[in-house]
């Protein structure tokens, strides 16, 4: 579990899956406030939200999606710090502004990325990283307030805000392999290709992906600075909880 922030709401994006929702618990804290975006139970006032990954894409007509998207753009406008995980990611950069378009194929399984300049949510990291990739959908034309931090071959993989606490990582840090064998057996693609995927999924490259956990620990750090000098709309924040 990772140290010094403030009251975390994990917002959770995907429809009743256990296990995934468990893991932020494992990761966080289990004094930790969670949301279902899908019945649009949303964080007010909160202090620091993590927006997690889900199997529905941001372009998809759902009252939800959108409901998702204005909240996140008031967050963003109040100078809340926030983190984005895939779907996370892609709800910051609409909320921004950006495109989010399907990709021709999916980008799927323990992809190189490279750390473009320096973030300090990539502080203590190297330039070149293996954490796991499932998605289809990728941002574009982002506005000049969000800076490119790091890619991939097929898409961006993380951003930042030019002046605010907020960030979007297209990559998944948070899954375990058991969470990891089910995204690649629920695939469209070819047997063979999942085959080789679930071959992945082993210890060596959980064990070396597991690196960019650390983008938690950075980003609770940048909240905490933040919150030593900032405040949220009219109201100071002076909460001082740690995750153990």
């Amino acid at each position: 579990m990772f140290n010094s922030v403030h009251e975390v709401a994990v917002i959770d994006a995907t429809m009743e899956w256990a296990r995934y929702s468990n893991r932020f618990n494992e990761l966080l804290g289990d004094d930790i406030e969670k949301y279902k975006a899908m019945k649009q139970e949303f964080p007010e006032d909160p202090e620091v939200v993590v927006i997690s990954g889900s199997t529905s894409g941001i372009y998809e007509d759902e009252e939800w999606i959108d409901a998702l998207v204005e909240k996140v753009s008031e967050y963003i406008e109040d100078d809340v710090p926030v983190l984005g995980l895939c779907f996370g990611h892609q709800v910051i950069a609409k909320a921004m502004g950006a495109e989010v378009v399907q990709m021709d194929e999916y980008e799927i399984g323990y992809r190189p990325i490279e750390i473009k300049g320096e973030s300090e949510i990539f502080g203590g990291l190297d330039s070149v990283e293996y954490p796991f990739n499932t998605h289809q959908d990728k941002v574009t034309g982002m506005p000049e307030e969000l800076e490119p931090i790091a890619a991939t071959e097929m898409a961006n993989q993380a951003f930042q805000h030019q002046e605010k606490p907020v960030y979007g990582v297209q990559f998944h840090p948070e899954l375990t392999p058991p969470i990891k064998e089910k995204a690649i057996r629920t695939k469209d693609m070819p047997e063979e290709k999942k085959e080789r995927l679930m071959r992945e999924v082993n210890d060596a490259n959980f064990d070396r992906a597991k690196r960019v956990l650390k983008i938690f620990e950075n980003f609770f750090e940048e909240a905490k600075k933040h919150y030593s000098t900032a405040s949220v709309g009219d109201r100071s924040i002076s909460s001082e909880r740690v995750v153990k």
